[in-house]
């Protein structure tokens, strides 16, 4: 795990999503990643330009199993928009998702950061407000590379807000 890591000294920062609940770690919010949904193309939703979270009231979700927290985030998203996890179907990581929703058995959510154009799938944005988590910056709070860090924190943040 990133942050055991960088508390051993092996990793001097890592980028996660927040917040990370650990006293000995502080953490640089860098910025909102909102979450698609990723459907197949020819699906109903394909092309749209976007959806409203009401849409996906009693929509079935695949998500990841037990343990990632990209799983809790869209647990959250599901009990904002009113829709349930597809208890039939988990996937071990993003790249299995996006084989299960090639392969019609179902569609998911997918943070921005995590989307590629050519992986074959439609990505249709949510309308405002949309659901979305914070990816920040994690690092020893007493590291001596802090300076350095804020500095590098700050070059994401310019970048990022920039797209």
């Amino acid at each position: 795990m990133l942050t055991q890591q960088i508390k051993a000294g092996s990793l001097d920062a890592a980028m996660l999503a927040l917040p990370v609940e650990d006293p000995t770690l502080a953490q640089i919010a860098l910025f909102r990643d909102p979450f698609y949904l990723a459907v197949w193309p020819g699906h109903p939703m394909a092309g749209r330009k976007e959806i409203g979270q009401q849409e996906l009231a009693s929509t079935r979700l695949l998500l990841l199993e037990e343990g990632h927290c990209l799983r809790d985030q869209a647990l959250d998203v599901c009990s904002i928009t009113g829709a349930a996890e597809d208890i039939d179907f988990r996937a071990t990581s993003l790249e299995t998702l996006r084989q299960m929703v090639r392969a019609r058995t179902g569609i998911t959510l997918m943070p921005r950061i995590a989307i590629t154009q050519s992986d074959g799938l439609s990505y249709v944005r949510f309308a405002a407000p949309e659901p979305d988590r914070s990816i920040g910056l994690i690092f020893r709070e007493a590291s001596p590379s802090r300076i350095l860090i804020s500095r590098m924190a700050k070059l994401v943040q310019a970048v990022m807000s920039q797209n």
